[in-house]
């Protein structure tokens, strides 16, 4: 191979690739379909998906794309496969690709589950006597060893996806395109496909992925690619892709948030206000880093201030403020209230601002949501703000968990010498 190992030579490159769909109406004369047809570089322009797309995937490399809701992600992913083809540039193959989307689509609802595995199996490039072999360990990683003489017309939904996805991992091919598709199933099932796809990973297959969950990026793949309506904005390690991204994504969700509060002063301009019924009425909010400014983005080791504006009506002799913070998939990772934290305030009335100061806020990657509640006493709720401050956390790609705690690692002999120490500190990278 010229000197180069097998894992430097492109097992995908894409050169100018650019792809346009038509935009055409629902009803149509036979004349225009025609003279469209003749003259549609001069009639339309069309929407144009992707934009000049170049890049080049080394065999045995994982690559995340990453993009928004339109950004030609999957119109990527389809070109690639090879079932869409590009309007201009090339794409050169060193191998079959695979790509896991629209996993129920190939599925026949009269054929029984064994029958729908040969079936899918021959689409996906297995011989007859390969799927048959491989029939029974697909039917025990879908977890559906009693329903393979089962029509799959009667099957749920779930266990149609899962036989749809076990087939596609069984088969056989030189790259796998994922599209959208590692939330399939329940839990343990879900587990079972991360521990296949790493497993594919470990094993030097090439893996191309497609996920809104940047965790899931972080978690397979080295390299990453973030489009925006269908130009490559950024490209490098997956890590810094997705901070990125991220980084991008929270700016414009505070940018809408701000302008849905001012919207929201701003309303029926001269009418007169609802008298308000709660005895507390909760004003702004904010996130504050070390040197005062306002943020939404912060790194593990960051402090942070929380602050609430409140104005209390009428005075309230043993108030209780409580706050927690909840990971974005519904996990509580931190909850407390002045009480626990032994404080007892004195009854309030009239505007105050609540501050809690957090010396190092200690969160991994990811997006977090902050609970507000206002308790008259203990257990005597009057003011509940749920999700009233977002914000991300940009940390070290690969750990998992919720916490990342201050820690240094000592490698020593079993002498107890000291043969070597590396120390690691949260948010030193």
């Amino acid at each position: 191979m010229n000197g180069k190992s097998e894992r430097e030579v492109p097992v995908l490159r894409l050169q100018g690739v650019s792809k346009q769909f038509p935009l055409r109406g629902s009803r149509r004369s036979l004349w225009r379909e025609m003279s469209d047809r003749l003259f549609v570089s001069r009639r339309q322009g069309g929407y144009r998906a992707l934009h000049a797309i170049d890049l080049t995937v080394k065999r045995g490399e994982s690559l995340g794309i990453i993009g928004r809701n339109g950004s030609g992600k999957s119109t990527l992913l389809r070109i690639m496969s090879g079932i869409l083809s590009p309007t201009t540039g090339t794409v050169e193959t060193g191998g079959r690709a695979a790509l896991l989307s629209d996993l129920g689509s190939g599925m026949e609802p009269d054929f029984t589950g064994r029958e729908n595995v040969l079936w899918g199996g021959a689409v996906r490039g297995l011989s007859r006597s390969e799927a048959t072999r491989s029939l029974d360990r697909i039917a025990e990683f879908a977890g559906l060893e009693d329903w393979m003489e089962t029509p799959v017309r009667f099957y749920s939904s779930g266990m149609q996806l899962r036989l749809a996805f076990s087939i596609a991992l069984a088969s056989r091919c030189d790259v796998l395109l994922v599209d959208e598709v590692l939330a399939v199933g329940d839990a343990l099932f879900q587990a079972r496909c991360r521990e296949r796809l790493e497993a594919l990973r470990r094993e030097g297959a090439t893996l191309i992925v497609v996920s809104h969950g940047l965790y899931d990026l972080h978690r397979y793949c080295d390299r990453a690619i973030w489009l925006d309506r269908g130009r490559i904005r950024e490209m490098g390690t997956a890590s810094s892709v997705a901070s990125s991204y991220q980084l991008d994504v929270s700016r414009e969700i505070e940018r809408n948030d701000r302008a849905n509060r001012e919207g929201s002063r701003n309303s029926a301009p001269g009418d007169p206000a609802a008298p308000s019924t709660s005895p507390v009425a909760v004003g702004a909010a904010r996130l504050i880093d070390s040197g005062g400014c306002e943020q939404s983005v912060f790194r593990p080791d960051d402090p942070v201030t929380f602050e609430i504006d409140l104005e209390v009506h009428s005075e309230l002799p043993e108030p209780v403020y409580a706050f927690s913070i909840f990971r974005e998939d519904g996990l509580c990772c931190y909850s407390t209230d002045s009480r626990m934290d032994g404080l007892h305030p004195d009854p309030v009335q009239g505007k105050l601002r609540i501050s809690i100061d957090l010396a190092r806020l200690g969160l991994l990657h990811g997006r977090y949501y902050v609970n507000f509640s206002f308790h008259r006493r203990p257990g005597d709720v009057v003011a509940f703000q749920l999700g009233l401050l977002r914000f991300d956390v940009l940390g070290p790609a690969r750990e998992e968990g919720v916490f990342r705690p201050r820690h240094q690692w000592r490698i020593q002999s079993r002498r107890g010498e000291c043969s070597g120490a590396a120390g690691h500190r949260t948010g030193t990278e």
